[in-house]
């Protein structure tokens, strides 16, 4: 009879791999969107920097106009989803408007972008698992 009871109380205490999945899937996929929005933020971004940037940074705004690229590509796995995206957002940025009320400033927030991106993606990846 012991041993039923100790049998009970250890299935008890093991945890139903369903609910583990299910917890690292709603994980997951609050981390893309965190990603996606930190990369469209970032885009967004270089959109409104591109005449500023392109005069006296020029250098710098391909290099992050590069990391957005390869963050889209990475979050859809897919270099042709990432590239259409990164084009649609950069379209539209264009097409609404400035936001950035500094434009001088833009070095320092295409940076600031740039590491919010490496650090949703990291959380991204630690889904993986």
């Amino acid at each position: 009879m012991n041993f039923k009871i100790f049998i009970t109380a250890s299935l008890a205490a093991i945890p139903f791999p369903a609910l583990a999945l299910e917890a690292n899937s709603h994980k997951r996929a609050a981390a893309i969107r965190t990603a996606d929005a930190a990369v469209t933020t970032y885009v967004s971004a270089l959109a409104q920097c591109e005449s500023t940037m392109k005069q006296g940074f020029g250098g710098l705004w391909i290099m992050h106009r590069d990391i957005a690229i390869a963050s889209l590509r990475e979050l859809h796995q897919d270099s042709d989803a990432g590239l259409q995206q990164y084009n649609g957002i950069y379209q539209s940025e264009l097409e609404t408007g400035n936001s950035i009320s500094d434009l001088s400033k833009c070095p320092e927030v295409l940076e600031k972008m740039m590491q919010e991106v490496a650090v949703a993606e990291s959380k991204l990846r630690a889904t993986h698992h």
